[in-house]
């Protein structure tokens, strides 16, 4: 299971009620790390960067952003 796969019912909750005339919509900055490659801060840092790409983007989206990348 790859991290946007872990917020994919958030986000199909977030449609449904704005189809459903409400008007939630969600952006998601997410950081990915396999082991002990990245510091907590560091991965903090790198989900607010992906937070503000995805709003960038648009309503609904979601970004994942690996912690290794800079």
């Amino acid at each position: 299971m790859g991290p946007l796969s872990v917020i994919s019912p958030v986000r199909r909750f977030s449609r449904h009620t704005a189809r459903r005339g409400g008007f939630p919509t969600s952006s998601y900055g997410i950081c990915s790390a396999q082991g002990t490659e990245a510091k907590l801060t560091t991965m903090i840092i790198r989900a607010d960067e992906a937070f503000y790409q995805a709003k960038d983007h648009g309503r609904n989206r979601a970004v994942n952003i690996n912690a290794a990348v800079t």
